[in-house]
């Protein structure tokens, strides 16, 4: 599968997949709407859901404001 425009169909929620980000470049991460829909690097998470005590912080340390594809992750490898 190749890349999908946000403009055609935006990815389901908390579900990792792979970012293009004109600034950032290709990254990790999530759609979700911790502090409003917005588009997250892979930290955020992993750091809110286990605890982290600066989670509004990085939070918004790792929104991504210039996604303009996505696609989702291949799947795992077979044995």
């Amino acid at each position: 599968m190749g890349w999908i425009s946000v403009k055609d169909k935006m990815p389901d929620k908390y579900v990792q997949i792979i970012i293009y980000d004109k600034v950032m470049g290709v990254t990790f991460g999530y759609y979700g709407d911790f502090k409003g829909e917005k588009w997250y690097t892979d930290d955020v998470l992993t750091d809110a859901f286990y605890g982290n005590n600066s989670e509004t912080q990085l939070i918004d340390d790792n929104v991504l404001y210039h996604v303009t594809h996505w696609m989702p992750l291949p799947d795992e490898p077979e044995e």
